[in-house]
């Protein structure tokens, strides 16, 4: 996942990167680097910047850091992607606990013979079922609601 902060410029790598050895037999870490702008002014006077960060892992190589220099863009769109699907399913995982419920919903109002009630929880449902479909998805849900859900 990233990370944001705010950084001393100076201590933002110059490459974009750095690569850490010896945490995983076999394994680099490669922490990339996106700076968003300077960070908000304070009282004192300062050069810190907000950053973004991304930690990809690659297998141990010879020339690592040639490879990371030549291939920098492409491992900033892997960690990328990786972000979006890990926080996919944490929206999906969210969605279908709520569908859960959802469904609940549906039987009691069945049940019960409540035709209104059923239909707002089919709605509701099907909302919910819409959710990967939404523009923003998976950073920008618009999650609907159900009342007493």
């Amino acid at each position: 996942m990233s990370r944001e902060g705010y950084m001393r410029s100076v201590s933002v790598p110059s490459e974009g990167y750095e690569v850490f050895h010896d945490e995983k037999p076999g394994m680099v870490r490669i922490r990339i680097y996106e700076v968003l702008g300077p960070a908000p002014p304070r009282e004192e006077p300062h050069d810190d910047v907000i950053f973004t960060s991304w930690d990809v892992w690659e297998f141990e190589q010879d020339g690592i850091d040639a490879y990371v220099a030549n291939n920098l863009d492409w491992l900033k769109q892997k960690a990328k992607a990786e972000e979006e699907a890990a926080l996919a399913a944490e929206v999906r995982a969210e969605r279908n606990r709520l569908l859960a419920k959802a469904d609940i919903a549906v039987n009691k109002a069945l049940d019960q013979g409540n035709t209104g009630s059923e239909a707002e929880a089919r709605t509701y449902r099907q909302a919910l079922r819409g959710i990967p479909d939404q523009a923003g998805f998976p950073y920008d849900v618009s999650w609907p609601t159900l009342g007493g859900v």
